[in-house]
């Protein structure tokens, strides 16, 4: 039928796109490294490679001879090949062209995030192909290909204990379909067939231990397993943690999918079904297995639904394959724009794009080649995303302390867990520990992981200097240590690239804002590119406590994001960011429309609101608007909820608003209930003692006021030569 190949045309093409982005995984770096070194030193394979050597040595050969390119081609090669398979596979054994596009459809929407470069992904061919031998084969001569199959699949990856449970199950199926009709000496053969599976899974460099790995299948299983960290990846897709729309079409389709094989057992045959069980089992510990669940649904769930079609009444039979077609045509067509348009990663919040590069992101990729162009020597401290790149660029010339597997010792683990979770108050101590027993040279660090870190030795230790900056990290060397040189090359560059206060930039940034806040919404066909480097670089000058970066770094942003802000799932955090910047500037307009429309966001919390209209009713102030400033202010000081903080600025608004109308009597009794709010705070008496000295002529008054002021460590010539006239004046009336 037409319309079900047009969907399976439409879903490949979707597959093709997706498999054809740039190269962002941070293990890629790690994996490539490891290829070299064991290119170089094969007897390495038994302390790094463990079950991945094949496809290690395999990927940093095509990478290094043909380029990224060609690994991009490569994994596409792979994906389309693992569900085409699973397409035909399901054909095969008895879906029609409808009921197998949908059921490719729903493979795709399950597994697409794993589209990434990784050895898993043989695992994932590697399972549909044992399912072709099992489902077509198991009978006859055939079925032996599962011995070399798995002898490449345990020098793959460390998911080859798969084939020999797949194998198993299909065997208990087998004997739960025919009830004793088994061929004579069936039970020999599976028994002869699953001892030579078994020997093949120790013909590699590891030998027997290489079941060692298979550990980490039983954690999938296990309830009781725990992690080093909260790993998304190894996060149940039921945990609210990070949740994207293949978590959600999963947690629908898993079950569903299940009934229906339960269902429809009989003519899928139990080993069928147990496969389908078993990889939900693992997706449903695990998301990184959800593609083994998106393949296993591609083959089995189009027989499913075809065998449950036929116990439909006869007008339902009729219009189900057009309805099931013109759905996965729709997935199709939908799923090519929402890819080709930015869309999709734009929702899913990942900084990707169709190419066939490294991406210009690669996490620590340019602070990992100015490690290597300057020859930075170590130790080596270092956020665990660029583990790969520090490796990847530098191999073994410089060894990190925590690899991209999040392998190192207890101690290590511990201390960076410590660090991560330092505070500015704590983490000068933890780091001085750590540092003292490691005696580090260098750090590479993110806005992300160590943010207390991140400003203690970029902001508070003189010991260190910066030296590398990009939208991913930086790069930090201890002073008088080993990298002196690149002190003196590199430190004044970036300290001179620092921004400072520009009207002009001020300006810009605040006719952008109010420019966005009017702007429309995107169109929903409309393509959407989002810059993330200029977020990257505003949350890094913001890290630091640096509005002027931070303003600059938004600028770029705004002129830049072409309506794509209004869905980024960052735009409440970076309107927030921007008013932050601004909040020292006089772009009051900027800042009333950001205050407003912050405001009014169903994302904004209670306290927040309170605060946002604090800094509306400022801005209104100095827009002129005193009426409406005022009104704000009152409303606030009225809210049982609001703090001394936001009653202290309102009362100061009212005493601006009133100063202004020329009612210095309410001005002055605004700004003495604003000391009651907080009387440590120097400027208000200082405000005041102007109002009660300049305006009103209570000269008593302001000489207290002024006291105060200096009292709380407040300095001004022009007060204190006011306060020795106050007091001659005092001491002649006397």
């Amino acid at each position: 039928m037409l319309l079900s190949l047009l969907a399976v045309l439409a879903c490949l093409a979707t597959a093709s796109l997706l498999a054809c982005t740039e190269i962002e995984d941070a293990d890629f770096g790690h994996h490539v490294a490891v290829g070299r070194l064991l290119l170089h030193d094969f007897g390495a394979v038994r302390r790094y490679a463990y079950s991945y050597w094949l496809y290690q040595v395999a990927t940093a050969i095509v990478f290094d001879h043909l380029g990224p390119a060609a690994i991009v081609l490569l994994r596409a090669l792979f994906i389309l090949a693992t569900f085409i398979l699973a397409y035909l596979l399901a054909r095969r054994i008895g879906a029609p062209g409808w009921a197998g596009a949908l059921g490719l459809a729903l493979g795709l929407l399950t597994s697409h995030e794993r589209f990434i470069d990784r050895p898993e992904l043989f695992s994932f061919l590697a399972w549909v192909l044992v399912l072709w031998i099992l489902l077509l084969h198991r009978h006859d001569r055939f079925v032996w290909l599962l011995v070399p199959l798995q002898i490449l699949w345990v020098n793959s990856h460390l998911w080859f204990g798969l084939l020999p449970a797949l194998f198993v199950a299909f065997a208990i199926g087998d004997r739960l379909d025919l009830r004793g009709h088994l061929a004579p000496g069936h039970l020999r053969r599976t028994a002869a067939l699953l001892g030579a599976i078994l020997v093949a899974t120790c013909i590699g460099p590891a030998g027997p231990t290489a079941w060692l790995s298979q550990l980490y299948l039983v954690q999938f299983l296990g309830r009781n397993y725990s992690l080093p960290f909260r790993i998304g990846e190894m996060m149940s897709p039921f945990s609210t943690f990070e949740t994207s729309l293949a978590v959600w079409i999963f947690r629908i389709a898993m079950p569903v999918s299940v009934l229906l094989a339960l269902a429809t057992a009989r003519r899928l045959g139990w080993g069928a079904v147990f496969a389908l069980l078993f990889a939900s089992l693992l997706a449903a510990r695990a998301r990184r297995a959800m593609p083994l669940f998106g393949v296993t649904a591609a083959v089995l769930l189009p027989v499913a639904l075809a065998a449950l079609g036929e116990r439909l009444p006869r007008a339902a039979r009729k219009i189900l394959p057009r309805a099931a077609a013109a759905v996965a045509l729709a997935i199709g067509i939908v799923g090519i724009h929402a890819v080709a348009s930015g869309r999709l990663f734009l929702t899913l919040d990942h900084d990707k794009r169709i190419a066939l590069r490294i991406s210009p992101r690669f996490p620590g990729f340019k602070a990992a080649r100015f490690l290597r162009d300057e020859q930075i020597q170590g130790p080596l401290f270092h956020t665990t995303h660029a583990a790969g790149a520090i490796v990847f660029m530098n191999g073994t010339r410089l060894t990190p302390f925590l690899d991209a597997r999040w392998v190192g010792t207890p101690e290590t683990i511990a201390a960076f867990q410590r660090l991560r979770g330092a505070s500015d108050q704590t983490v000068a101590s933890i780091w001085q520990d750590f540092d003292r027993e490691h005696g580090y040279q260098v750090a590479l660090l993110d806005s992300y992981q160590m943010p207390a870190l991140l400003r203690y030795l970029s902001n508070d230790n003189p010991g260190w200097a910066t030296v590398h900056v990009d939208a991913t990290s930086s790069v930090l060397v201890k002073r008088g240590g080993k990298n002196e040189s690149a002190i003196v090359e590199h430190e004044a560059k970036l300290r001179t690239a620092l921004a400072g206060p520009d009207r002009r930039r001020e300006e810009r940034l605040g006719d952008a804002v109010v420019r966005f806040l009017r702007s429309r919404k995107p169109a929903p066909l409309e393509p959407l590119r989002f810059p993330y480097d200029a977020m990257l670089r505003a949350n890094y000058a913001l890290q630091l406590g640096r509005a002027y970066d931070g303003q600059a770094a938004y600028l770029d942003l705004l002129e830049r994001e072409k309506g794509s802000l209004h869905v980024s799932t960052h735009r409440l955090e970076i309107l927030n960011n921007i008013l932050w910047c601004l909040k020292d500037s006089d772009q009051a307009a900027a800042m009333d429309a950001l205050s407003e429309a912050l405001t009014r966001d169903p994302g904004t919390s209670t306290e927040r609101r309170r605060a946002l209209q604090v800094i509306r009713a400022l801005a209104l102030g100095r827009l002129g608007q005193s009426a409406k400033a005022e009104e704000i202010a009152r409303g606030i000081i009225a809210d049982p909820a609001a703090t001394k903080d936001d009653r202290w600025q309102s009362w100061c608004t009212i005493a601006s608003a009133r100063s202004g109308a020329g009612d210095y009597e309410a001005a002055a009794d605004a700004y003495s209930r604003a000391t009651q709010e907080r009387p440590d705070l120097a400027e208000t008496f200082r405000s005041l003692g102007l109002i009660l000295d300049q305006n009103l002529l209570r000269t008593d008054e302001a000489l207290k006021a002024y006291e105060a002021f200096l009292s709380l460590g407040g300095r001004d010539a022009r007060i204190d030569e006011r306060i020795h006239v106050l007091r001659r004046q005092t001491m002649q009336r006397r």
